[in-house]
């Protein structure tokens, strides 16, 4: 899960208690603390065939926030025709209207946090606060720029990777009129006052490395990432070149970088010298677009939640991003409001897998199944959890145990 400020990604969720006692006052703290069964608030879903928005800031909130990615997505289409810009799983943006809202889905100090990008191999969540303006846009539109070069680049050093994701996320759209290449202000500040990495240490910047972990040296990492891939593209030179397309070209059948440019006439010292000069002068070309692709309805399908499934929604983003005590809760919830809701009864049934209670897991998916036969990835974990119990993987006890 990627945080909107300073890129930094959760990996392991730490608390001080023992596992009762924590597991005890989470699922206190959800019930008790709720902000989705409030009866004064008003859930909705607004839903396209590429993104579904739950938000409690109402209809035109999420109309506005549906309307934001449809253009980012649009963009892509004009962009690049032949890209795959759909992951094939859904994805879902909560729009939540401030920090009370937030709180429950986010770690720490909740001041500091304007939302997150959390990928998942059945479904990708977005969660941000609505009333931070543009802030939440650039991080998220990054994390999904990341996705979609995932769906379409075989190899992508992290260079490249953060490089056209920065890019990306400082795009400016108003309707059908897009402005690309527009610089950070953040960016700009970096590569003035710290010292520039040479290109060739740059382009070999991993996962290890210090440059990429380290928080004082991962901004320089961006800002120089991001002026590279912005020199490569709209530079003259870069342009002339159509030199983004032969490193990404080279780098997929394993070409170095540095290798693919010296074939380009731009040897690593004679590199770093333009890319000195190109922030020292200021003048970052940017591109005018037109969307050629932009066909979204004058009002996106929306709807009325019950708090059954917004409490569903609640219970599956905290379990996408490993808080299964609370996730476990909100479901319980959810089926308390609504016994009959399959959603629900998958998620539990999600919950149990994770948890390794095989019996737990088949009971609810069976159930599952039942009710939301159009529900594929019920199928599909209910066939799995058979495959395994037939293969002799685990013992089922009795249909009716619980």
């Amino acid at each position: 899960m990627t945080k909107i400020f300073g890129g930094a990604t959760l990996r392991n969720q730490r608390f001080p208690m023992n596992q009762l006692t924590r597991s005890a006052v989470l699922v206190s703290a959800v019930l008790l603390g709720s902000v989705f069964a409030a009866a004064a608030e008003q859930w909705v879903s607004v839903r396209s065939p590429s993104f579904e928005v739950i938000t409690n800031g109402g209809a035109k909130k999420g109309q506005e926030v549906l309307f934001r990615f449809e253009q980012m997505r649009a963009l892509l289409a004009t962009l690049f025709p032949k890209l795959r810009i759909d992951p094939g799983q859904p994805i879902i943006v909560m729009a939540l209207r401030d920090e009370k809202s937030f709180k429950p889905f986010a770690t720490g100090d909740v001041k500091f946090w304007v939302g997150y990008f959390q990928q998942g191999q059945d479904k990708h969540y977005i969660a941000f606060r609505t009333d931070r303006g543009e802030e939440p846009f650039r991080t998220i539109f990054h994390e999904y720029m990341h996705l979609i070069l995932s769906l379409n680049i075989a190899v992508l050093p992290r260079w490249l990777d953060e490089g056209l994701a920065e890019y990306f996320a400082y795009t400016d759209i108003e309707g059908r009129d897009v402005l690309l290449g527009k610089p950070s202000e953040n960016h700009i500040y970096q590569l003035r006052e710290s010292k520039f990495l040479p290109v060739d240490e740059l382009f070999q910047v991993d996962y290890r490395s210090p440059h990429y972990n380290e928080s004082n040296r991962a901004t320089i990492f961006y800002a120089e990432s991001w002026t590279v891939v912005h020199w490569l593209m709209l530079s003259e030179e870069g342009r002339t070149r159509k030199a983004l397309a032969a490193v990404i070209d080279g780098i997929q059948v394993g070409k170095n970088p540095v290798e693919v440019l010296r074939s380009l006439g731009l040897d690593a010292r004679t590199l770093n010298k333009k890319l000195e000069n190109y922030v020292e002068r200021f003048a970052f070309p940017v591109v005018k677009v037109k969307l050629k692709t932009f066909h979204v309805e004058k009002e996106f399908p929306t709807r009325p939640l019950e708090p059954a499934e917004v409490e569903y929604y609640a219970g599956d983003l905290l379990f996408h991003t490993r808080r299964i005590p609370e996730a476990v809760a909100r479901f319980n919830e959810s089926l308390k409001l609504k016994p009959d809701y399959g959603p629900a009864m998958e998620g539990l049934g999600l919950a149990a897998i994770h948890d390794q209670r095989w019996d737990d897991a088949e009971k609810w998916l069976a159930k599952a199944v039942t009710l939301e036969a159009q529900n594929f990835l019920s199928h599909y974990h209910y066939a799995s959890l058979t495959m395994r119990r037939l293969s002799g993987g685990f013992s089922l006890q009795a249909a009716g145990n619980t």
